[in-house]
């Protein structure tokens, strides 16, 4: 096998400026690979099995209801989670080769974006089943436009910074050059843990003024039904949020790191936090819960208006023509 496809052995020098974390990094890549541990095939299989029945789920709901925007954010992410776990897989019986580690950790990483997605569209598709009222003044034609050009900035500037840091850690540069290239990736990932942000704000920004409207008696939709699904949407995106926050926190410590190089904080505040989100919004799906074919409260009232008016011109030449005979 060429040997740029194998991890290189780290010569730590005692008298380099290191901090005690990236000294313990080293020792750990040393000793097992890139990964910085072996990674444990049982959470593996199991991720890979979650992800991938997920996928076949969310691929079968897309399909039926002909919720094509589901194809391509749910389930073409997860189908991605699966494969980004099944490589790890690989990676328990060659934790020593490079390339596949440089795979796994580019699809884990830039993904979760294509959930984001889906959180977008889905408030969007609220507004225009509810109302925009709720989200004012930004408008739901903004949600969407506003998410695409965030969410493609955060993954070029993240493609950009792994393939830099994989590629400093290939041609065996020193620490710091592949630290400094990871740090790029933190531009990317605040980026998008801004529009997530934003996001959760306009989300709780929504459902304080359905509240509102509830008490008056002007939101009849938001019943128990209703808060389920929006308690549902809602918790997802917090786990996004969540998993968003600790891959910032894990490449601000640095690709070669104590985060980076530790199995367990990936197992729980990605996989899992990804896996549970995935599963919210499976299990309680919008197909279920939004009609893309109903108009809006506004529009619906609009409607109701013009058809009174028309009833109300039809009565009167009905009545005129009746004086006149």
């Amino acid at each position: 096998m060429a040997n740029t496809l194998i991890a290189r052995e780290y010569t730590i020098d005692p008298n380099a400026n290191l901090t005690s974390d990236i000294r313990a990094a080293l020792e750990r890549i040393n000793e097992f690979g890139p990964y910085g541990y072996r990674p444990d095939l049982g959470a593996a299989i199991v991720f890979c099995v979650v992800f991938g029945t997920l996928a076949s789920i969310l691929t079968y709901q897309g399909i039926r209801s002909k919720r094509w925007w589901l194809l391509g954010t749910l389930a073409f992410g997860s189908w991605c989670e699966c494969v980004g776990n099944g490589v790890r897989i690989y990676g328990h019986y060659h934790p020593d080769v490079t390339d596949p580690y440089i795979a796994q950790q580019c699809i884990l990483v830039l993904t979760p974006a294509l959930f984001a997605a889906a959180h977008f569209t889905i408030l969007t598709k609220m507004c225009h089943q509810y109302g925009a009222k709720y989200i004012t003044p930004f408008r739901p034609a903004w949600l969407v436009p506003l998410f695409v050009v965030m969410d493609l900035a955060s993954l070029a500037i993240q493609g950009a910074g792994s393939g830099l840091a994989a590629t400093a850690e290939i041609d065996n540069k020193p620490v710091y050059t592949i630290n400094n290239n990871g740090n790029v990736v933190v531009a990317g990932l605040a980026i998008q843990l801004a529009g997530y942000l934003a996001f959760n704000t306009l989300f709780i920004l929504f459902i304080k003024r359905a509240i509102e409207d509830k008490r008056k008696g002007e939101a009849p939709w938001f019943n128990a039904r209703q808060k389920l699904f929006f308690t549902a949407v809602y918790s997802s995106a917090l786990l996004v949020l969540g998993r968003s926050a600790f891959r910032t926190a894990e490449m601000a410590k640095g690709w070669v790191g104590e985060v980076a190089t530790t199995e367990w904080y990936y197992l729980v505040f990605d996989a899992t936090f990804v896996a549970l989100a995935v599963l919210i919004v499976t299990v309680v799906s919008p197909i279920y819960y939004l009609d893309e074919t109903k108009a809006s409260p506004k529009e619906s009232q609009s409607e109701a208006q013009s058809g009174q008016a028309t009833t109300t011109t039809s009565f009167e030449h009905t009545r005129d023509a009746s004086e006149k005979a």
